[in-house]
């Protein structure tokens, strides 16, 4: 690489990790902290500056995770544990809202906090993924933590910035989607009144805006008239969504062909509806960026599987456009909803994600 590099050495010599493990289904939880203990022996970890937690499920990990983290021993976290679907849905949001705060106690804390939670449709795929022949996602997640602790070494670190506007107001908007699903009972003006209520509660108690709140006033306005433009913007998505589901919903089905919607994953079908909403009605957003923008919220969100199954049928969508793929253009020139966006032979579409 014609740059300045940096990698994430393999070596756990020195480094200090913390695991914490679901006591469910402990038959498979307990091979994944063989295989994420086995993993940290054999590159250089010594068994004393290694500890573990037992938590009742997946559900209870990210409040164990979190105390760890803000304990500052340890340069890497890993959460093992293994969810199983069963007749409901239940199994699903389990892995929505543990990914989702996995993933944000990493943000919060600085150090690497790593997902190794066996998301599983029936008993031979969690047999496989827990030291069977789909390998063991102990060992996977202990490997990646020991990579990502040597990585964060090397990284030059200096004032925090913030991801970009737009990603973080599509998060926003997927969440409120999301949970407008279980929650349609409130007007769409008092959803958002609660959903913003709850973000603000969520961020005063978190760390790093803690270490913000405490920075030069100027940069704490110059951050708050940021997330106030964010906050805009996932509003726009959440209900130009909410509005044009009609036109969207039937354009995702007729391009994953075989699959309705419904029985789509709630996390990839607002994704993507998010994604084709932003393709019809949002000119001045290049179609790539909105199908890249997708593709991750997937993969963070849901598994790196849904990020392929989304980005094959947002794909097929964006050929369909009458407008350039990485060019904003002039929304003047271009009917949102034209029928001729639509290719007469489009190709294949794409398997659906039938991992975790």
């Amino acid at each position: 690489m014609d740059c300045q590099e940096y990698t994430g050495m393999l070596d756990a010599k020195g480094l200090r990790f913390g695991i914490v493990a679901s006591r469910f289904n402990d038959l498979f939880t307990g091979q994944l902290l063989k295989g994420a203990l086995d993993c940290l022996a054999r590159h250089g970890a010594a068994p004393a500056d290694n500890a573990g937690a037992w938590g009742p499920g997946a559900v209870e990990q990210p409040l164990a995770l979190k105390r760890l983290a803000a304990s500052g021993k340890y340069d890497a976290l890993v959460a093992l544990g293994a969810v199983i679907q069963g007749s409901t849905a239940h199994a699903g949001l389990i892995n929505a809202q543990v990914t989702r705060a996995i993933a944000q106690i990493a943000l919060d804390s600085g150090i690497p906090v790593i997902d190794g939670i066996v998301a599983a449709e029936n008993l031979d795929q969690a047999v496989e993924r827990c030291g069977s022949k789909a390998g063991n996602r102990g060992w996977s997640a202990a490997q990646t933590a020991i990579e990502m602790a040597n990585l964060l070494r090397q990284l030059p670190y200096g004032k925090d910035r913030p991801m970009g506007l737009r990603h973080d107001a599509r998060e926003w908007a997927l969440q409120f989607l999301f949970q407008s699903e279980f929650n349609q009972d409130a007007s769409l003006d008092k959803a958002f009144q609660l959903f913003w209520q709850f973000q603000d509660e969520w961020a005063a108690a978190s760390p790093s805006e803690a270490a913000a709140s405490a920075k030069d006033p100027a940069d704490s306005a110059h951050a708050a008239k940021g997330r106030a433009k964010a906050r805009r913007f996932a509003e726009e998505l959440a209900r130009g969504v909410i509005a044009h589901h009609k036109e969207i919903d039937p354009l995702i089905e007729k391009y994953a062909e075989n699959w309705e919607i419904d029985r789509m994953g709630i996390v990839d079908r607002n994704v993507m509806r998010i994604a084709v909403y932003e393709m019809l009605h949002r000119d001045d957003i290049p179609p790539v960026v909105s199908i890249n923008e997708a593709v991750d919220l997937a993969k963070a969100f849901s598994s790196v599987e849904s990020g392929k199954f989304v980005n094959g049928i947002l794909d097929r969508v964006r050929m369909g456009l009458d407008r350039p793929a990485r060019d904003a253009v002039d929304e003047r020139k271009v009917s949102p909803a034209s029928p001729s966006r639509a290719p007469a032979d489009p190709p294949a579409p794409p398997a659906a994600p039938s991992e975790e």
